[in-house]
């Protein structure tokens, strides 16, 4: 049997409807679990056409078209629509192709499903009876699924039944996309205070404007008699070319020279580092005259300071640093009785054993949860203690001895 899209659109209204029409509690989670299958169904059908879709959706087949046996087969219910809504595996089959919306839009629905499936059944339990509190938060996101549904995806008006509930909601939660634009101090004037410690600052300006997601700071000094050198630090989150052009047209001041200087920017897509040095200039020289064009100049901000505001010698003491990559010094902590009792930093406590040995314990058993660092921090040990006068250590892993065959006695 094939699925109608406009029926399970037409689903998706009824039980969003009800679900902010509802007084009880209950009612209210499991008419938004409905809801979200209904959404889940009219992407899917949306996506494939209504043939393949249906088929996915009955449990006939995969997305990639592979037959599912007849003796397995059942109608997806709302974790397998999820699952085929957010499918990011195989990139022919991604149905939201933004990674940051796919997440977002698979964290809404988790939230629904893990609300309103204890609604939809009777519990004895305490711990899965439902509140007011799921209530707020399911709404919340049923409101951005469905705003997602018909202003993005099907770009399609917002039903007028549904639109006052939406203004409500929306009007009454605060918009986490603006409060991700609170721009960071990257602290221009004192990076600038650093390069030129004598020289006057002339200007310093702020300039912030979440709307227009225009965000930098300016800073001029005066390096000499009437020669004034500028720079620019703009922010993370930004219109690139709105905050330039915004630049451009304040900027009376004639400068000898200009400094762009940006942080780096990964993308949240793929988790790679954004040329922003490459496309700051590219929007510089688009938009500003040549006069300009030709005393500009970029920098990350990092690789400014370790230019111009490091002297040699700080610089060069770090080639002979001895670290290790990613590895933090902790506080360790001692179980005595079941109470935590602080220690100190995990490499200090180690030297003190080593100094010290005959006032510690023969043996000493690191734990803490997996991913914490324990193998990382061992590693350290054994830098540290080989690195002593007379001293040496061996780490042996337990993958070390996975394959190990002799008969030893510890």
């Amino acid at each position: 049997m094939t699925i109608q899209k406009s029926e399970k659109i037409k689903e998706l209204n009824k039980w969003v409807l009800q679900a902010f029409e509802d007084t009880v509690v209950e009612d209210i989670l499991n008419n938004s679990r409905k809801a979200g299958e209904a959404l889940c169904k009219a992407v899917i059908l949306h996506h494939y056409d209504e043939v393949k879709g249906s088929k996915i959706i009955e449990g006939q087949e995969k997305a990639n078209g592979t037959l599912i046996n007849p003796r397995y087969r059942n109608k997806l219910e709302l974790f397998g629509l999820i699952e085929v809504v957010t499918h990011e595996q195989d990139e022919d089959y991604v149905v939201v192709k933004n990674k940051s919306l796919r997440n977002k839009i698979k964290y809404y629905l988790g939230i629904i499903r893990s609300h309103g499936n204890p609604a939809s059944h009777d519990t004895d339990s305490p711990n899965d009876s439902s509140n007011l509190e799921d209530v707020k938060i399911t709404k919340v996101v049923l409101v951005r699924l469905i705003s997602w549904f018909y202003r993005e995806y099907i770009k399609e008006p917002v039903p007028q039944r549904i639109l006052p509930y939406i203004s409500e909601i929306e009007s009454s939660y605060v918009d986490t996309n603006k409060e991700t634009r609170s721009y960071e101090d990257v602290r221009g004037l004192d990076i600038v205070k650093i390069y030129y410690p004598k020289q006057k600052v002339v200007l310093q300006e702020k300039v912030d404007d979440t709307q227009k997601r225009i965000s930098y700071e300016f800073v001029t000094v005066e390096v000499s008699s009437s020669l004034l050198i500028g720079y620019v630090f703009v922010k993370k989150n930004i219109s690139m070319s709105v905050t330039l052009q915004q630049f451009i047209d304040g900027l009376t001041l004639n400068l000898a020279s200009l400094t762009i200087c940006s942080p780096r920017v990964v993308n949240p897509d793929n988790g790679r580092e954004i040329n922003r040095i490459a496309n700051l200039q590219d929007k510089f020289e688009e938009i500003a005259d040549k006069n300009l064009s030709k005393i500009t100049e970029y920098f990350y901000i990092d690789d400014f300071i370790w230019k111009y505001c490091l002297s040699g010698y700080a610089r060069l003491l770090d080639l002979n640093l001895d670290s290790e990559q990613y590895f933090v010094d902790q506080e360790l902590f001692q179980l005595e009785d079941d109470q935590q009792i602080g220690l100190q930093p995990s490499l200090q406590h180690v030297k003190q054993l080593i100094s010290s040995p005959e006032k510690q314990r023969p043996v000493n058993i690191i734990v803490g949860r997996a991913g914490v660092g324990k193998t990382t921090f061992c590693e350290q040990v054994v830098r540290l203690v080989n690195g002593l006068d007379k001293k040496r250590a061996l780490l042996i892993s337990s993958t070390d001895l996975r394959n190990a065959n002799a008969d030893f006695t510890i």
